[in-house]
Formats: structure tokens, sequence, C-alpha cells
């Protein structure tokens, strides 16, 4: 995939602080001030509110242009009319899921997968995963490691195997924003770098879009 549509991902969290308009109000205001892909994630909170929360989530992208994927619940994008699915590392076969969810939805529809190894990567970019998260580039406080950090080579080796899908994921900050990106990445994930800065989601956006150059 190309980096046209943007190179900035905001990952959704509800367990971050996010001032008074609770973490969905955060991501609305992400997505209004120009934050392309939005993915919600919602772990533990109960499906009703999720589903709430992804109405007005899609009805922001729809508006501002952006795109919304979903963990892993076809249903749930069905239902919602989303871009993308975005799948676990360990949720089986990508090609397969996409065809699932195709035949369910009768529409294209882009997918993301977890990777945290260069043989998970192989394997998603030998099965057409539009965009691999590759994680974790950096440490990170956001969610439990699941894997050392790579570095900056890691993802160099990632990006490589897999040209114009990798989205570095995991302690990526404005300030390694363009490291990342010149080390092959086609984009940046972030969580807390953008839902637990304390200076609140403008503010971290305004950083966010000087560190890569004006566009988001």
């Amino acid at each position: 995939m190309s980096g046209a549509a943007g190179r900035l991902w905001a990952i959704t969290d509800p367990g971050l602080p996010s001032g008074g308009g609770g973490w969905v109000g955060a991501a609305e205001e992400a997505v209004e001030a120009g934050v392309p892909w939005l993915l919600l994630r919602a772990r533990g909170a109960p499906p009703a509110s999720v589903e709430a929360a992804g109405r007005r989530l899609q009805a922001a992208c729809v508006r501002r242009g952006a795109r919304l994927f979903v963990r892993d619940d076809v249903a749930l994008l069905e239902r919602l009319g989303a871009a993308g699915l975005h799948l676990p590392s360990d949720a089986g076969s990508s090609a397969a899921r996409r065809s699932a969810a195709e035949a369910a939805l009768g529409r294209p529809v882009l997918l993301s997968r977890a990777c945290h190894s260069l043989e998970e990567v192989a394997t998603a970019a030998a099965e057409e995963a539009d965009f691999i998260f590759f994680s974790p580039v950096f440490d990170t406080i956001s969610k439990g490691m699941v894997s050392p950090a790579v570095g900056l080579a890691g993802l160099a080796a990632a990006s490589a195997a897999a040209p114009g899908r990798v989205v570095a994921l995991g302690g990526v900050t404005p300030e390694r924003a363009r490291a990342c990106l010149e080390a092959g990445a086609v984009g940046v994930a972030s969580i807390g770098g953008i839902f637990g800065d304390g200076a609140g989601v403008s503010a971290a956006l305004a950083r966010w879009r000087a560190a890569l150059g004006g566009r988001l």
C-alpha cells in the first residue's frame, strides 16, 4: 500500500486518560485534527459500548475522509461500514480471513495484521495483508511487551521483507517517527503518544505533524 493517504495511525485505548470527552471523544478529536487512519481497539469494554463508539468514530472518519479499522470482528465491521479489519498475530490466515469478510460484506476490505517477528512479516506479506504492524520497535509502556524491542535495524529488515506495507508500532514518538520512515516503514502508529499525552490530543498531533513534515 502507498503512504499517499497518510502515514499516522492512532490506536484507541479506553484505559488511557482522555479528558472530559472520554476515550471516544479523544479519538474523535484525533480524526477531526487530521489523523488519516484510526484503529478501534477497546479491550475489555462491553460489546455494546464498543459498537456505540464505533458508530461515532465511523461518522467522524466519513466526515473527515479518514479510514476506520476494527479489531478482529467481521460482524462489527459490517454493521459500522468501516474500511478495514485488523488481525492479531495469532488470527490464522490473513487471506482466508479477508476472503470470508469480503464474502460476508460483498465489498473489498482492507486488512492489517500484527506481527512480532520477521517470519510473521513474511507470511503476512505472502498473504497480501495491506498493512503489517511490526512491533515493538522501541520499548513501550502502552501495553505489555510481547517480545523484545527490535530497534530500527529490525524495522528496516521487516520493511525490506514487505515493502510498502510495514507500519512501525511500539514506543514510536514524534521524535522517532522520521527515523522509522527512513528505515522503510510506510507509516507509524501510536497509542500513548497521541492519547496519553498530558497536553491533549490536538497538541500531541501538532508535534506529530511537525515531525512528519507537515502532513499526518
